[in-house]
């Protein structure tokens, strides 16, 4: 998605169906560096923020909640940066707590990511560079949704997707 509300709307959609399956544990409110957050262990988590030395992760980890006790995580992060290998973390949230649920993410944000199928949300936001940047970060497949409230009709979605936007730059002005 573009924006962030629409990324947590998302997430919290994608918890609520996980929770109606049962895929998750026990829910723990916790205070994030971006508010209050809902985790269980089977959650998925984005950590937010570089952390060479203890974790070895970086801004934009992708990863698993094993458990949560007290203030302690432990989280298997999809693979490693180091050999590309699945590995664990700890970390206690009175030292990281640069984390939200990772689901979904904003086309920026997952820039750089390849996934096997990827969906995307699309937006009045778009133009052909996030569209090139969305809809390119999939080996497999990637599938768009969009509104038919905010687009009644297909070729109004082409037009914002397609749309060019160059950057203003101070030079440009006298």
């Amino acid at each position: 998605a573009y924006t962030r509300d629409e990324v947590r709307q998302l997430n919290d959609q994608a918890r609520l169906m996980r929770r109606a399956h049962q895929e998750l544990g026990q829910d723990h409110t916790i205070e994030t560096a971006r508010g209050q957050r809902t985790f269980a262990e089977e959650d998925r988590i984005y950590f937010l923020r570089n952390e060479h030395k203890g974790l070895q992760v970086k801004n934009g980890t992708l990863g698993t909640i094993e458990s949560i006790k007290c203030d302690q995580f432990v989280v298997r992060l999809d693979r490693s940066e180091k050999d590309g290998k699945p590995r664990c973390v700890t970390f206690s949230l009175k030292d990281y707590n640069d984390i939200d649920h990772g689901y979904a993410a904003t086309v920026y944000k997952a820039q750089g990511v390849t996934v096997d199928r990827s969906h995307v949300l699309a937006s009045k936001y778009f133009d052909r560079h996030s569209t090139y940047v969305a809809m390119s970060r999939h080996r497999e497949g990637a599938d768009l949704y969009y509104s038919h409230d905010e687009f009644p009709r297909f070729d109004q979605l082409s037009k914002v997707l397609s749309r060019e936007r160059t950057k203003d730059v101070t030079l440009d002005y006298a």
